[in-house]
C-alpha cells in the first residue's frame, strides 16, 4: 500500500512538473522560503513555542528540496553544459545547506534561551534562503531571451530610413497557387463535405498566423497546404490546374518532396535545440513524415488508376485511403510546425538555424537563440 502510494505521488509530481512553468515555480518557492525563514528566525529569537520553529524549519526544508528536485529536472533537460554546470553547483550548495539548518533548529528547541545557538540557526536559515535565490537566478538568467540593445545615435545623426514594406507573398505566387490560396483563405468547409480541403485549410490558417519573412518553414507548410488544396479540387471533379491523372500523381510527388524539405529543415531545428523534451517531441513527429509522404505518392497513383476504371468499389476504397492519408499528413505537418516553434525557443546560438525568426503577423519579431 505504501509503495503504491509513493509511486502515485511521484507520478503526480512528475505530471505537475511537466505542465508548470519552472521559473514561476522557482519564484513562488523563493518567496515562500524567504517568508518562512523570516518567521522561523522571529520565533527562535523570541523564544516562542519550539514546536512552531520545527514546523517552520520542516516547511523550509521541504520547499528547498522541491526546488532542488525541479532544478535537477531542468539540468537533465538541457544540453547546455555551462548552464548545467552552474545549476548543478547551485543545487548542490542548496542541498548541503538544508540539513545544517534542520540540525540548528533542533538545537534551538533543546536550548531555546541560548543566544549563540539562536544566531547559528538564523545564519543557517539565511543560507538556505540564499541558496534558493541562487538556483532561481541561474534559471532566470537563462530563461528569458536577451533583448538586443537599441541602436544608439549621435544627436546630429539621423536614424536610418525604414526599408519599404515587403510585397505580399501571395502576389508572388504562380497563378495556380494564387487560386489555391484564395480557396484556402475562404471560410473553412465542413470536414464531412470536403475532408482533404478542410485539413489543408486548417493547416494553412495556422501557418498564416506567422510571417514567412525569415522563416522558410512557414513558407514550406503553406506551400504544401496549397498543393493539397489543388489535389482536393481535382478529386472533387472541379475544374482547375490539375487536368488529368498524371497531374494528380505529379502533385502528390511534389507534396512528398516538400515534406522531405520540411523534414530536413525541422531536423536542423531539433539538432540545434538544447531542450531535450522539445527536441524529443519534434524528432518523434518528424519520424512520421517519411512514411506518410511516401504513402501519399502510392495512394495517389492507386486513386489515379481506379478513376474511370468502372470499378466503383475500388475507386471508393482508393478515395477513402487517400483522404485518410492526406488528413494524416496535414495533421503531422501542423504538429511539426508547432513543435518546431517550441523547440526554437532554446537553440544553440552558434547554429545557423538560430537565425530563424518567428513573428506573428501584426506582432513583434522574435529571433530565438537562447543559450539555455
Amino acid at each position: 500500500m505504501k509503495d503504491r502510494w509513493l509511486q502515485a505521488a511521484e507520478s503526480l509530481t512528475a505530471s505537475v512538473d511537466g505542465v508548470v512553468d519552472s521559473l514561476e515555480f522557482m519564484k513562488v518557492s523563493e518567496a515562500k522560503v524567504h517568508a518562512d525563514v523570516k518567521e522561523a528566525k522571529r520565533i527562535a529569537l523570541a523564544e516562542e513555542d519550539p514546536k512552531k520553529l520545527i514546523v517552520k524549519a520542516s516547511s523550509i526544508a521541504r520547499q528547498a528540496n522541491r526546488v532542488i528536485q525541479v532544478a535537477q529536472v531542468e539540468a537533465e533537460n538541457s544540453e547546455n553544459p555551462e548552464f548545467v554546470a552552474k545549476l548543478s553547483a547551485a543545487s548542490k550548495a542548496l542541498s548541503e545547506s538544508v540539513s545544517p539548518m534542520v540540525v540548528e533548529a533542533r538545537s534551538v528547541v533543546t536550548s531555546p534561551q541560548n543566544k549563540d545557538i539562536q544566531r547559528k540557526f538564523c545564519t543557517a536559515a539565511d543560507k538556505v534562503a540564499e541558496g534558493v535565490t541562487t538556483v532561481r537566478t541561474v534559471i532566470e538568467d537563462n530563461w528569458v531571451p536577451p533583448r538586443p540593445p537599441l541602436p544608439e545615435f549621435e544627436e546630429e545623426e539621423e536614424p536610418p530610413e525604414l526599408p519599404p514594406p515587403p510585397e505580399d507573398p501571395a502576389l508572388l505566387l504562380p497563378a495556380e497557387m494564387q487560386e489555391a490560396e484564395e480557396l484556402l483563405r475562404a471560410p473553412l468547409p465542413s470536414k464531412e463535405d470536403n475532408p482533404i480541403h478542410h485539413a489543408a485549410a486548417s493547416t494553412f490558417h495556422e501557418a498564416d498566423q506567422w510571417d514567412e519573412k525569415g522563416n522558410s518553414l512557414i513558407g514550406l507548410v503553406k506551400q504544401m497546404a496549397r498543393k493539397m488544396a489543388m489535389m482536393s479540387k481535382y478529386m472533387r471533379g472541379e475544374a482547375g490546374e490539375l487536368r488529368g491523372k498524371a497531374d494528380l500523381i505529379r502533385m502528390a510527388k511534389e507534396i512528398a518532396r516538400d515534406a522531405q524539405d520540411l523534414l530536413k529543415f525541422a531536423r536542423q531545428i531539433a539538432e540545434a535545440c538544447m531542450d531535450k523534451r522539445a527536441k524529443t517531441n519534434l524528432l518523434q513527429l518528424l519520424d512520421r513524415i517519411p512514411t506518410v509522404s511516401t504513402q501519399l505518392k502510392i495512394l495517389a497513383t492507386v486513386k489515379a488508376t481506379s478513376m474511370g476504371s468502372g470499378d466503383a468499389k475500388a475507386d471508393a476504397d482508393a478515395t477513402e485511403m487517400l483522404v485518410g492519408n492526406a488528413e494524416n499528413l496535414m495533421r503531422t505537418v501542423k504538429d511539426v510546425m508547432r513543435a518546431a516553434e517550441a523547440a526554437s525557443i532554446r537553440l544553440r546560438p552558434d547554429s545557423p538555424i538560430a537565425a530563424i525568426i518567428w513573428r506573428r503577423k501584426g506582432g513583434q519579431a522574435r529571433r530565438i537563440s537562447v543559450s539555455y
